[in-house]
């Protein structure tokens, strides 16, 4: 008993050239994070804001607003921001 190969596809497409392919397009287009985001998502932040209520004001996902504070290491700005906060308050 031998196993024999049966190819599946057609010898016509051979001659079809692989460019013709239509590449996959992303389902949504890219929508880069701005400064004026970074800048709420630390002030939100230093008011201990929820990331899943930052990501509704921004129209962002949450996933999104953590990985760019954790990436950029926005985590000493934003205790700073909570400090600066908290000085105000308590000096006014």
């Amino acid at each position: 008993m031998s196993i024999v190969f049966k190819p599946k596809i057609k010898a016509s497409y051979a001659s079809v050239p692989a460019a013709s392919v239509v590449a996959k397009q992303p389902k949504t287009a890219y929508n880069p994070i701005s400064d004026q985001d970074i800048e709420r998502i630390i002030n939100l932040r230093a008011m201990n804001m929820a990331y899943d209520k930052i990501a509704k004001l921004i129209h962002r996902s949450p996933n999104t607003c953590a990985w760019h504070v954790h990436n950029r290491s926005l985590f000493i700005d934003v205790n700073q921001r909570q400090q600066k906060l908290i000085n105000d308050i308590m000096e006014g």
